[in-house]
């Protein structure tokens, strides 16, 4: 998947300037060093993805890497679907030495859900035997690692919610 959204629009965007500059605002907020989080949620058509459109382009207007991870509503996707696309789309064009550091003491769990990342590293070690038989503490790790691959540097993050949460750009200063 591009980093850059497909489906972009080209009809003039109204009614969401106020979203937009208090989004926009966080987005020089991160590039700043002070990372947010914002979350857009309602019914379905009301414009969620457009702003989210929009306001990455303000991000690659200002340097800033853009990548989508978006859920598949129709079911059959893969566990975590939308953060392995994410992880993806970050990795790309990433040297093996700076995914390495990214992925960091959680590199076994996160080549799990994503095995191309741990095979673009290398050397990725088993998981502990400990693991097996304990879902809830698997996951629980898997999430820790996750966390700490997106941890540096501040970023800000969009999250849009349709029927089912679908995660949308990932913004992360390039």
């Amino acid at each position: 998947m591009s980093d850059l959204d497909p489906v972009r629009g080209k009809e003039t965007f109204v009614g969401r300037s106020r979203e937009q500059a208090e989004i926009c605002a966080g987005i020089d907020s991160a590039i700043a060093g002070r990372g947010c989080l914002f979350t857009l949620a309602g019914e379905s058509g009301v414009g969620k993805s457009r702003l989210a459109q929009e306001t990455a382009s303000h991000a690659r207007a200002r340097g800033v890497r853009v990548v989508w991870g978006r859920c598949w509503e129709h079911g059959g996707a893969p566990p975590y679907w939308p953060w392995v696309q994410i992880m993806r789309g970050l990795s790309r064009s990433v040297e093996p030495g700076q995914l390495a550091h990214w992925m960091g003491p959680g590199t076994a769990e996160i080549a799990q859900i994503a095995p191309e990342l741990g095979n673009q590293i290398g050397g990725v070690p088993e998981l502990s035997g400990g693991s097996l038989g304990q879902p809830d503490k698997a996951r629980f790790r898997l999430f820790d690692s996750l966390i700490a691959f997106f941890a540096p540097p501040p970023r800000l993050s969009l999250f849009s919610s349709c029927w089912t949460i679908c995660m949308r750009p990932i913004l992360r200063p390039s």
